[in-house]
């Protein structure tokens, strides 16, 4: 993943309390009814963009579109149908899972349009053909390789048939309690210090200083410096973190795509990305309050930031797919950066707030 997209990832683990073993576990382990893409990865869900081939019925195996139409038939015939079609029968833990599981199994199946799993048994690659005459075998079936099964004498047991692919999967395993030389204990918080190439100490020393540096609702001002109180004409943006400002030139009333579009071009104004306005809306009242000390009560931001606010992403989208008669309107917020702190300590710091790292 690009830097943005850990971030995203980052802000959503956040914003949701989800526990970072559990992130981590549920995204390792493959559910009976999770789809597998032909990429060699799974999801619960049909993703944008990837081709699902099959769905699990454990982590091992996973159903393809070959079901036997013509009903139950034998072992022998049940394995060289999947032979001739590149599958093979599942095992034993497998089909009984397909049993366990039928009804998430073929939520997944009708979604992708395959063969339901028929109400009944299902031969497994290990079961005995069971009791019974073999029969005779002649060659030359419905389809070009199938045999056709002329049974015996004697009863012989039949079942239905699903082909199935075997998939090797390695999961890394999660494990943060301790380092690669097993000589100090490091924590989840350390891990992601290691992935953002961030010590401890930096980190640390950042929050120690936190009063040197913009909080949410300071103001910026015009010679390049902060406030915490309103300093006259000398406003220029109010801080949302550290880092990140919202502009005061910015337009009062919601506007159009092409409006935001010929606006921003007409005074090479910058948009917040997506990320950037997912941390504007969780200050809203810090920055209300500093729009309305400074006499701004026209400009105060909305209730639902996300959803009342163009941001780079959302408007690049409605532009792409825009037609003359579109009408909707959105707030137009212009922002600019400082590099006051690292910005990676402004992300593990949202992420540290609501989650137990250490």
């Amino acid at each position: 993943m690009n830097k943005k997209q850990i971030e995203a990832l980052l802000s959503c683990i956040r914003d949701n309390a989800i526990d970072t073993f559990d992130l981590y576990n549920y995204l390792n382990t493959v559910h009976p009814g999770d789809f597998h893409f032909t990429n060699g990865t799974h999801f619960p869900v049909l993703l944008p963009g990837l081709t699902a081939d099959g769905v699990f019925a454990n982590e091992e195996y996973y159903l393809t579109s070959k079901e036997r139409s013509d009903g139950m038939t034998t072992l022998s015939r049940a394995r060289r149908f999947c032979y001739n079609r590149g599958c093979v029968l599942p095992d034993f833990s497998a089909r009984n899972d397909m049993l366990k599981h039928r009804e998430e199994i073929n939520a997944s199946l009708k979604l992708l349009r395959f063969p339901l799993l028929e109400a009944g048994e299902y031969w497994a690659n290990s079961d005995s053909a069971g009791e019974g005459e073999p029969g005779e075998i002649i060659f030359g079936g419905p389809q070009p390789g199938d045999d056709m099964y002329i049974s015996g004498t004697w009863k012989s047991y039949k079942k239905y048939v699903r082909g199935c692919i075997k998939v090797t999967r390695a999961p890394k395993k999660l494990d943060y309690t301790e380092s690669e030389t097993d000589e100090e204990c490091v924590t989840v918080l350390d891990s992601i210090f290691k992935d953002f190439k961030l010590s401890r100490f930096a980190f640390e020393t950042y929050l120690d200083n936190k009063s040197t540096y913009p909080n949410p609702g300071h103001y910026l001002l015009k010679n390049g410096k902060f406030s915490e109180s309103t300093v006259y004409d000398q406003e220029a943006g109010i801080f949302v973190n550290a880092n990140l400002y919202i502009k005061l030139d910015m337009p009062k009333a919601p506007l159009t795509v092409e409006q935001a579009m010929v606006y921003l071009k007409a005074y090479e104004a910058q948009l917040p990305e997506y990320f950037d306005l997912r941390q504007i809306a969780k200050v809203v009242p810090e920055i209300n309050k500093a729009l309305t000390n400074v006499g701004m009560t026209d400009f105060l931001l909305p209730e639902d930031v996300v959803k009342e606010c163009w941001c780079k992403e959302s408007l690049d989208k409605a532009f792409q797919n825009s037609e003359s008669s579109n009408t909707e309107e959105k707030r137009v917020l212009l922002v600019g950066h400082q590099g006051n702190v690292n910005n990676n300590c402004l992300i593990i710091e949202d992420l540290w707030k609501h989650l137990s790292l250490d």
